[in-house]
């Protein structure tokens, strides 16, 4: 497969799955520079109306609505500061969740997932990609220093 024949086709998948153009989604990521990345790339080329991210890190929630607003892009992606547990969001706000490397780091997971599917529409797809070890092997050296690193 040609380099980027894999995202070509991930794009085609999701304009399909998602039936048309997407109004509302609620993304969430433990990084503001690949937070910020990730939203500017849901509006820019899946043509999303409006992009909430959110963080419990004011400093990433700062740096991600600079940044959109330096990618001419913050009338359509805003970020919002929230503490851990339940969100201040109402009942079914997003057509789409996307989460990235963000909930490994939350303790109560059926929580979370419950107030995922609380803010998703009933037929909307949780999009979500988390750090994880599906082997009984030794860790790598650069997860051993990421683990080292997050204690």
């Amino acid at each position: 497969m040609a380099k980027g024949s894999s995202h070509l086709a991930a794009r085609r998948k999701w304009r399909v799955s998602s039936k048309g153009s997407v109004s509302r989604v609620g993304s969430c990521s433990t990084s503001a520079a690949a937070s910020a990345e990730r939203t500017s790339l849901l509006a820019r080329d899946y043509d999303t109306k409006r992009v909430l991210g959110i963080d419990v890190d004011q400093q990433l929630v700062d740096h991600a609505t600079v940044r959109a607003s330096e990618e001419g892009l913050s009338d359509r992606l805003f970020f919002k500061l929230v503490q851990p547990g339940p969100l201040p969001i109402e009942d079914v706000a997003f057509d789409v969740v996307f989460s990235k490397d963000a909930i490994c780091h939350i303790p109560d997971k059926p929580a979370a997932y419950a107030e995922i599917l609380r803010v998703l529409r009933p037929d909307g797809p949780f999009v979500g990609s988390d750090w994880l070890k599906g082997f009984d092997g030794p860790l790598s050296k650069d997860m051993l220093y990421y683990c080292e690193m997050e204690a």
